[in-house]
């Protein structure tokens, strides 16, 4: 597997999922038509809510012939909530 420097984007929370996962809208990329399913016991109990805005670290990966199955899995759980700073 290939690793790149992560994507680190402001998102704010859309819905929630069946299965565990949440999306969120990556308001700042095309006009805010992009969107990530991320799990949502990622994200700290007082940022799930709809609307709440934070900042999501998303590994950057390349699969490489060799890869499993479960090796991608676990580097798509390797995503990371940051709460925003309030200056």
């Amino acid at each position: 597997m290939i690793v790149n420097e992560p994507f680190r984007q402001v998102v704010r929370v859309e819905m929630h999922l069946p299965g565990g996962f949440t999306r969120v809208l990556l308001f700042a990329l095309a006009d805010g038509k992009f969107r990530w399913d991320i799990p949502t016991d990622r994200i700290p109990p007082h940022l799930r809510s709809i609307g709440s805005e934070f900042l999501v670290i998303m590994p950057r990966f390349t699969p490489e012939p060799g890869d499993t199955p479960d090796a991608i899995r676990e580097i798509c759980r390797q995503v990371q909530v940051e709460e925003l700073s309030r200056d």
